[in-house]
């Protein structure tokens, strides 16, 4: 038996302009189309089982590239999806079953929870766009202790895994990063895990090592819990989601006064979502959190980061803050202003990453008719740190300065609106075409990004499945 998965995506992208710093930069590019076609097969054989899938042709196409760096693994500074950047293998995996555990080796995504660390981006966020996709070599073995077979409505699952990691958030093997991690988790799921009547709840841990071009290590210990609750009630689902993690290590990637050799690291983040939903729409409530570094030049890092592909809204951290970041490695690798950049500089670029900031996120969708939803939703961010641009603040002797370079007051980021629109073809068509069209307006706070207005964003989206 073998499955053959086809999809294309086009992302037509209409970005306003706005302000990245004190000279009032900006990021200088205009309409874009961005492209993806998704290739993926997989066959079983018996006990044996084959996959794999491939992205070609993914990243910018056509339009204005962005005058900002190219560190942002999306490819906005360059036309890359007619590169070899443009092909992105994801799976090239084979697996079997044996007596007691399921085997599982080769080249594969990577998620786990609800994508907050581990995120596999071939999951639509509520509004925005995934574009990455954690992957990773992989051999895994998985359990259950309790089972006759892996079909069993038992409720312990277990994994145990080796990585060595091809790309994600803070490593890339074509870059040179030597990334190792092993992983273990547990899922508790008393009900199985489909169904009506959901009860799920997981621990999940890894140990990492990694060395990066530069030869700089960074050793860190991740645990992560996270918990869904999913029961009917009459004719709606009322559900509770979480997840929670921290980060403790090591790192000698960036070094400060008070720590030369090398940095301890520790951080936390978690996410919490309630939401009612029936057939004809769903309300919901997510609450995000992460910390971050109030004294950026003390002795300990505890900048928390997302997984890019977990989007909080997709204008005030997917646009306006991955911008603001490039700008500030721009300006402190520019040999006018500094002589030799800080050790590290490069991690100041999150990507768009959700971090530092704790954040409410209400959203309403509601089908009008069959084929066609709406939504609209809103987010409300607050920093966890004392709001600091890294440049400025750094040359203020670690005085709070905003992207404005002014003395940075209070913790409130910003606010944001979101609407969607979207069509979707009946599910019993052979080719099932798909088009969201997504608008957002957000308002950094004056203390954030002085002069910024309002940020407009426009993201039209069109897929074609088989």
């Amino acid at each position: 038996m073998s499955d053959v998965a086809v999809e294309a995506r086009a992302i037509a992208t209409v970005p306003s302009a706005f302000p990245l710093d004190a000279e009032g930069t900006e990021a200088g590019w205009g309409p874009v189309l961005d492209s993806r076609l998704r290739l993926g097969a997989r066959g079983a054989f018996g006990a044996a089982r084959a996959e794999g899938e491939i992205d070609v042709l993914s990243g910018q196409i056509a339009g204005d590239s962005w005058s900002l760096s190219g560190l942002d693994e999306r490819g906005r500074a360059v036309r890359d999806a007619v590169s070899l950047a443009g092909l992105v293998p994801r799976k090239a995996l084979i697996g079997g079953r044996l007596p007691w555990f399921d085997l599982e080796l080769g080249l594969t995504t990577s998620h786990w929870g609800r994508g907050m660390i581990a995120n596999h981006g071939a999951t639509e966020p509520e509004f925005g766009r995934t574009d990455f996709g954690d992957r990773a070599i992989r051999v895994r073995l998985a359990t259950q202790p309790f089972g006759t077979s892996l079909e069993d409505r038992r409720p312990i699952y277990l994994v145990v895994a080796a990585d060595r990691v091809v790309a994600d958030d803070s490593a890339r093997m074509s870059e040179g990063d030597v990334a190792w991690q092993g992983l273990t988790a547990m899922l508790l799921a008393p009900d199985g895990l489909t169904g009506d009547f959901v009860r799920q709840i997981g621990i999940y841990a890894v140990w990492r090592d990694q060395t990066d071009r530069a030869g700089r290590r960074t050793t860190a210990a991740v645990g992560d819990a996270t918990g869904t609750w999913r029961v009917p009630v009459r004719e709606a689902w009322l559900e509770f989601g979480w997840e929670s993690a921290f980060v403790a290590g090591r790192t000698d990637v960036a070094r400060t006064y008070a720590a030369p050799v090398s940095l301890p690291i520790s951080s936390a983040g978690a996410v919490g979502e309630v939401a009612l939903s029936t057939d004809r729409g769903r309300l919901g409530l997510r609450g995000a959190v992460a910390s971050g570094d109030r004294a950026p030049d003390d002795d300990r890092v505890t900048d928390f980061r997302f997984d890019r592909d977990y989007d909080v809204g997709m204008v005030l951290f997917d646009e306006v803050a991955s911008a603001v970041d490039l700008r500030a490695y721009a300006l402190a690798t520019d040999p006018d202003r500094a002589a030799v950049p800080p050790e590290g500089v490069e991690t100041l670029v999150a990507e768009g990453a959700f971090h530092a900031a704790a954040a409410l996120q209400p959203v309403a969708r509601a089908t009008v008719v069959p084929g066609l939803e709406v939504g609209v939703g809103a987010v409300a961010a607050w920093s966890t740190s004392p709001i600091a641009h890294p440049y400025y603040a750094f040359r203020a002797g670690g005085v709070p300065t905003n992207a404005g370079n002014l003395p940075a007051t209070g913790r409130w980021l910003g606010s944001e609106l979101d609407g969607s629109i979207r069509a979707t073809s009946p599910a019993s068509w052979v080719v099932r075409p798909e088009v969201r069209v997504q608008g957002g307006l957000a308002w950094p706070s004056v203390g954030y990004l002085p002069g910024a207005g309002v940020v407009e964003h426009l993201l039209v989206t069109v897929f074609g499945r088989y």
